[in-house]
């Protein structure tokens, strides 16, 4: 047993003294280990470096008050000029029906073939007072609130940022919410039912 670890100790002392010392080859497998061991440390140092760059912390960007007030306003004002367009389209309806009626114009009745010769318009007496158009709503939110619901509205002819309930009377009375939905306002005006999408 004491022969075989004196062999293998010599061994190893022979083999560590010709890599160490050694000529030819072994020079060569010195300088290979060098480099191996060489290129390990540089690795490593990479790594290391990499790991500490994860950790420390990235500037994190915050957007000041001023321009998320800027964007509001901005989008406010869009939306301020949707409402300004929907009321401008929405003033002369009532009158431009009124006229077209009156004159006996159908410019949505179909056409009928073989007419000849003139034809001849009867006048309409307006009897019947034309409907007034509803005002111009433009729902905003819902919030429910103790089992109520109530919209957030825009109202032509009553202002903006209103809170509007069922039985909220439009006009004086000639309109009145009925209901309010988490998709829909209705409303009556004048004995016909309108609905209002949110948003619209």
């Amino acid at each position: 047993m004491t022969t075989l670890r004196t062999t293998w100790k010599d061994s190893f002392t022979g083999l560590a003294d010709d890599l160490l010392r050694g000529e030819g080859l072994w020079k060569g497998l010195r300088f290979l280990i060098a480099f191996l061991l060489l290129a390990g440390s540089l690795r490593s140092l990479q790594v290391f470096y990499g790991m500490v760059g994860q950790l420390t912390p990235e500037a994190v960007s915050v957007e000041s008050p001023a321009d998320v007030l800027l964007s509001d306003r901005e989008r406010l004002e869009r939306l301020n000029e949707r409402f300004r367009v929907a009321v401008k389209a929405r003033q002369g309806s009532g009158e431009l029906s009124r006229l077209a009626m009156m004159s006996g114009r159908r410019p949505f009745a179909p056409v009928e073939a073989g007419l000849a010769g003139p034809i001849e318009i009867e006048t309409v007496v307006d009897e019947v007072p034309a409907m007034i158009p509803p005002p111009l709503i433009l729902v905003t939110a819902v919030m429910e609130m103790d089992q109520d619901r109530i919209a957030v509205a825009d109202v032509e002819g009553h202002g903006g940022g209103l809170l509007l309930r069922p039985g909220f009377l439009l006009s004086g009375g000639k309109g009145r919410i009925l209901s309010i939905s988490a998709e829909k306002v209705v409303f009556l005006w004048e004995g016909e039912r309108f609905e209002i999408p949110i948003g619209y």
